[in-house]
């Protein structure tokens, strides 16, 4: 470097320099905290997790009830396999853009991305993810390869704030998060200040293929051009629609859904978020037409999630404007319980259905 210059640094290396940095500081601010807990409180807290690519699992620090100076090793995120992701050799992940996490159009769908997000977060962590908001910048192509660095930003006694980039094969970046995992306090403050819609349960309600399917039905049409087979979420879920008997926030727009997994796993945290990206049919439902929207962001914040078969789905469009819509979506357990609520703001596209995203010209 002459005198007087700057050195000049790649995208790549500022970013690797930049994640080592991070996690030096997340590093030493654990072992500060667990310092002053022995040294006051006894035993330490358990740091975050750090991931083994040779093995694909993520390994904790042992606590308790294990050999003194050895760790154990914990699974996979509970929905890495549907997700498909695998450790890489340089301590990220990666996944692949396969049917069942693409949209209609075989593009990479943005609850895909949240709910990796989400997940990866929670791996390396070792704790249950409390906040996620993604940014969408842009979408991949079915069988791409997308490459995932998450980065511990801090790492406190009980919350950890976390960072997640996805990118392509060639560097793009396909998407931003920002979120936190924390270890619930037992003695918390809790409350629920939402009231559950009165809805038929899942066995008292309509199937349908696609959430999809009822948007369309409300703008008046019946007559709907076959979807594509073997692409989409709905390869994956199964979608209920029941009737509301009373809903506490009436309005345009107010549409219920009760989804599953259809291999009967539970819905996790990260399968919420997955499921939760369907704001623009609300806000396409409440004007009575048929749209889609292309997903700017998603934000997701968890109650007392506890996993459940069946989730019902409750969309509350707040308004659109200049062709972008906004809204909100509660996501109850079968119990009633509120596990999460997500948002979304997504510039929506008006359509025929001639000229849907699926239909080949």
């Amino acid at each position: 470097v002459a005198s007087g210059a700057l050195p000049v640094v790649s995208p790549s290396e500022h970013a690797d320099r930049h994640r080592s940095a991070a996690t030096r500081a997340a590093t030493a601010l654990v072992l500060r905290v667990m310092a002053r807990r022995v040294s006051s409180t006894g035993p330490a807290a358990t740091p975050p997790a750090r991931l083994s690519p040779a093995s694909g699992q993520v390994s904790h620090p042992c606590s308790d009830g294990g050999r003194e100076g050895t760790g154990y090793r914990a699974p996979m995120h509970p929905d890495a396999e549907f997700l498909g992701l695998e450790a890489t050799d340089a301590g990220d992940f990666a996944f692949e853009v396969r049917n069942h996490l693409a949209r209609l159009d075989g593009q990479l769908y943005g609850g895909t991305a949240i709910a990796v997000s989400m997940a990866v977060a929670e791996m390396l962590t070792g704790r249950p993810a409390v906040w996620m908001t993604t940014q969408f910048v842009a979408t991949a192509p079915g069988g791409a390869r997308i490459s995932v660095y998450p980065e511990v930003l801090a790492a406190g006694h009980r919350t950890s704030q976390v960072r997640v980039t996805g990118s392509d094969s060639n560097g793009n970046t396909m998407f931003a998060s920002l979120g936190a995992t924390a270890t619930p306090k037992p003695d918390g403050l809790t409350g629920t200040f939402e009231s559950m819609p009165e809805v038929a349960s899942p066995a008292g309600s309509s199937a349908v293929r696609s959430p999809f399917v009822a948007m369309a039905n409300n703008a008046g049409i019946t007559d709907l051009p076959p979807m594509p087979e073997g692409v989409g979420f709905s390869e994956v879920l199964e979608f209920a629609v029941p009737d509301i008997l009373q809903h506490p926030d009436p309005g345009p727009g107010r549409f219920c859904c009760w989804v599953r997994r259809k291999d009967g796993i539970p819905i996790t945290a990260a399968m919420a978020a997955f499921v939760g990206d369907m704001v623009p049919l609300s806000v396409a439902h409440g004007l009575g037409v048929v749209a889609g929207g292309i997903s700017l962001d998603n934000s997701i914040r968890v109650g007392s999630f506890e996993p459940t078969e069946w989730v019902l789905i409750d969309l509350r469009p707040h308004m659109a404007t200049g062709g972008y819509g906004h809204g909100t979506a509660h996501i109850w357990s079968e119990a009633g319980e509120l596990a999460a609520t997500v948002s979304q703001s997504a510039s929506m596209m008006q359509f025929d259905l001639a000229s849907a995203p699926w239909v080949d010209d």
